[in-house]
């Protein structure tokens, strides 16, 4: 326990640097990656949703938690007692066991795993500075190297993700659900509600089978119009230091506890059959989100040279498209961030239910908590955390480690 009587969680700290142990190869060489110690900044990798329209990843992935409980889902089933997964490469019979007794002898207990982590051969080679200090107050626990100036880039997911399995256990689900006040013959009486719990691998598909779940029950109209609740996250939408660029980069996507298909949208560029005539711009998924404005044009002869933007504007994003794309060049295909995850998700919840033969009366999409009392009629379950971690480091995937931070906050 700290000092202030909240459980200084430590195992997270050491099973990521355990992890990151493993990784290295023998003779004292750190693996090649993406992003080192001292990279600059980290875009994330590539990704391939479930036959999704959207690639890439997004946002930003940052902190080691290193104090703190577990926040507890509303309505989920609660997960068995979780025990820290093993790293990667190592014995699970080589994971500490976890601490006991005072504050003093926990923190002498952290101090020493730590060293005895970071004294081996396999790191030897590696330049690293680590800070564990509790979050209420930033009091030190343990210091090495502590002001290096180095860029930590996607090492940082390793923590994030190890501290979401040893908090939060493999087998933690998200819950995203549709409600109503009431139904009566097959219509929702005023609006219907999505609410989201930060599910970092929503994809278009599973909204359509949410909106498949919502027509087995009956449902055929809605006689309001759409409301989000995206109020599971506080309304932070990016990480520290993101507003330092002004980038439409598909990879520093915003967070929110609704979101879908990583917060980032694909447009396709199809060259017109034409000289002069505006190309075919098409994004997805489709909805009324989005505004299109198209100031591109198709050429007969020459090379292709096209720019495509994604802007703020109020309630929407503003998708411009610029430049020339010759014909019968392939098809140009772009990744961008949204900028409302919460009217993003719920435009495209509006469209797929039109799509499904479900009426929506009004055209309106607005923000609101799930009022008290009201029924839920579907629910969609992500994969366990364990399957979800295994993506966000394999793909180095910011956007989805973010929503793993926002999660355990």
């Amino acid at each position: 326990m700290s000092p202030r009587g909240r459980p200084v969680v430590v195992l997270p700290v050491v099973t990521a640097l355990l992890a990151l142990a493993a990784a290295a190869p023998a003779q004292n060489r750190p693996a090649p990656a993406t992003a080192s110690a001292e990279s600059g900044e980290d875009h994330g990798g590539p990704l391939s949703p479930r036959g999704g329209t959207t690639g890439p990843s997004a946002s930003a992935a940052t902190a080691v938690v290193v104090e703190g409980t577990a926040p507890t889902e509303p309505d989920a089933p609660p997960p068995a007692a979780p025990e820290p997964a093993p790293a990667p490469g190592a014995d699970p019979s080589t994971l500490p066991p976890r601490p006991s007794g005072t504050p003093a002898e926990r923190e002498k207990w952290l101090a020493s795993r730590l060293d005895e982590i970071l004294a081996r051969p396999a790191l030897g080679a590696v330049k690293l500075g680590v800070l564990v200090a509790e979050i209420d107050g930033g009091r030190p626990l343990y210091a090495r190297n502590e002001r290096a100036l180095l860029n930590p880039a996607s090492n940082a997911k390793l923590f994030t993700t190890a501290a979401a399995l040893g908090l939060l256990g493999p087998e933690f689900r998200y819950r995203t659900s549709l409600h109503a006040a009431s139904v009566k013959g097959g219509e929702v009486q005023g609006d219907l509600y999505l609410r989201g719990t930060g599910d970092p691998s929503l994809v278009i598909e599973d909204l359509w089978k949410l909106v498949g779940d919502l027509w087995a029950t009956g449902v055929r109209r809605v006689g309001g119009g759409i409301s989000v609740d995206d109020t599971y996250f506080d309304e932070v939408r990016v990480g520290p230091a993101f507003e330092q660029k002004d980038e439409d980069y598909a990879f520093r996507a915003p967070a929110g506890a609704a979101s879908l298909n990583y917060n980032a949208c694909t447009i396709r560029v199809k060259a017109a059959g034409k000289d002069g005539d505006h190309p075919r711009v098409i994004v997805e998924p489709s909805s009324a989100y989005f505004n299109i404005i198209n100031q591109a044009r198709t050429i007969a002869h020459g090379k292709s040279d096209l720019s495509v933007a994604s802007k703020e504007m109020e309630g929407h994003t503003e998708i411009v498209v610029t430049g020339h794309i010759r014909i019968g060049a392939a098809e140009a295909v772009e990744h961008r961030r949204i900028v409302h995850p919460d009217l993003y998700a719920g435009h495209s919840l509006r469209e797929l239910l039109i799509r499904r033969g479900i009426k929506v009366v009004s055209s309106q999409v607005s923000t609101a908590p799930v009022p008290g009392g009201a029924r839920t009629l579907a629910t969609h379950w992500s994969a366990p955390l364990g399957v979800i971690v295994r993506e966000v480091n394999k793909q180095s995937n910011n956007f989805m480690a973010e929503q793993l931070l926002k999660t355990l906050g």
